[in-house]
């Protein structure tokens, strides 16, 4: 955005989203600028919505099928029959994620409806993990910024200045590498750092040289439905604090482990003349550990044992067994598959992040040939029903009619 003009935010009522919608230029329902059918509306980077590319679950419901690509998938785009030769390489984010809504309202649920959100050329993983996927703002304040040319042997610095006073760096403004390594250069006090050649957002035709270590990069996080809760095996709870023995006949090197902890029981067991009787011991891994402290002997305070430890526990300090939760994992793929979780969905709320803009480039005839758009990030976005579900819904409301 240029200075002046107000950030992009979230768009906070009807009323703003139809009149963004009325402003696209490309992308629109129900009919493209291609003049084809176009189901959905495109959701754009210099559309003015969210700076951050957020498109969030426009009501409670679950995954029921997605695709996740590594990187942007190419099309060669050559002109069309009549107008200038030539081709285009463009690039767009294959990836999608489809989500199911039940609604449900009215005397004994009689107005039912599935329906479902379409989230097309969401980003890639790249866009969360590649260096160029960063948003790189200035951490410090009082940073000193140099002219764009270093001069001198050892190339040196030269202090940007506002008459006589120096041009500091605008305190968390975000900036533009124009070089993807820093350069090892000399500053006003013949100091050497690595710098990095930039421009803010706002001002590219004005670059600096910065130091590299007054710089921090923010990567796009991704959001929760990608990283699924880690998965969980057959456990057993400890519900009081208790030790958890390096061998099983000496309490030497034992460590805390506090209630709330949980561990993994092994098929190995021994067992230990204790109190006048015999105790079954079990050897165990440490898959939680609780909150708190625990006691030795001599009423000191243990040090606990870490999540991944092994040792030995008395079968009477354990609690009841766990299930198993196994954890299906969302994986991003270079040939990214559909992954169908209709079977086993992956619930989502309303207002929840879906996904962020990826690639979508398109391209448009000029006078001398295909000319790439500027705008060249956005999610499309879609709402349909299915005959299958319609019938389905309408059996259940005749039976419930009839009941």
């Amino acid at each position: 955005m240029t200075q002046g003009k107000p950030l992009p935010c979230e768009v906070a009522s009807l009323d703003a989203f139809i009149e963004k919608i009325n402003s696209l230029k490309s992308g629109a329902f129900l009919i493209g600028r291609n003049r084809i059918w176009h189901g959905g509306i495109h959701l754009s980077e210099k559309g003015g919505w969210l700076p951050s590319g957020a498109v969030r679950a426009i009501a409670d419901g679950e995954i029921v099928a997605y695709r996740l690509a590594t990187k942007p998938a190419k099309a060669t785009r050559s002109a069309e029959e009549g107008k200038p030769e030539g081709k285009i390489d463009l690039y767009t984010s294959p990836s999608f994620c489809l989500v199911r809504h039940r609604y449900e309202a009215g005397e004994q649920n009689k107005n039912r409806l599935t329906f479902y959100s379409l989230y097309m050329h969401i980003a890639c993983e790249n866009t969360y993990s590649s260096p160029e996927a960063a948003r790189v703002t200035v951490k410090g304040s009082g940073v000193s910024t140099y002219e764009p040319v270093a001069a001198g042997d050892p190339l040196k610095l030269t202090r940007r200045l506002s008459g006589s006073h120096p041009v500091y760096a605008k305190t968390g403004a975000e900036v533009k590498l124009i070089q993807q390594t820093p350069s090892n250069l000399l500053n006003h006090r013949d100091e050497a750092h690595d710098y990095f050649l930039v421009h803010y957002v706002d001002e590219p035709n004005s670059p600096f040289y910065i130091a590299q270590s007054q710089l921090q990069h923010e990567y796009p996080q991704k959001p929760r439905w990608m990283t699924p809760p880690e998965g969980k095996p057959a456990r057993h709870g400890i519900p009081s604090n208790t030790w958890l023995r390096q061998t099983a006949d000496t309490t030497a090197g034992s460590l805390g482990l506090p209630a709330g902890s949980e561990v993994v029981v092994s098929g190995e067991s021994q067992m230990v003349a204790l109190g006048g009787g015999s105790t079954e011991f079990r050897k165990v891994q440490v898959f939680k550990v609780g909150s708190g402290t625990v006691k030795d002997s001599a009423n000191g305070v243990m040090a606990n044992a870490s999540k991944g430890a092994i040792g030995w526990l008395a079968t009477s300090k354990m609690g009841a067994g766990l299930a198993a939760e196994p954890s299906i994992p969302v994986e991003f793929k270079e040939d990214a598959p559909v992954v169908d979780r209709s079977e086993n969905p992956i619930a989502v709320q309303a207002g929840e992040v879906i996904g962020h803009w990826g690639e979508h480039q398109i391209a448009k005839a000029g006078a001398s040939g295909l000319v790439k758009d500027a705008d060249s990030k956005a999610v499309h976005f879609e709402v349909f029903v299915t005959e299958q579900d319609s019938k389905d819904d309408s059996e259940k409301r005749n039976k419930q009619a009839k009941g």
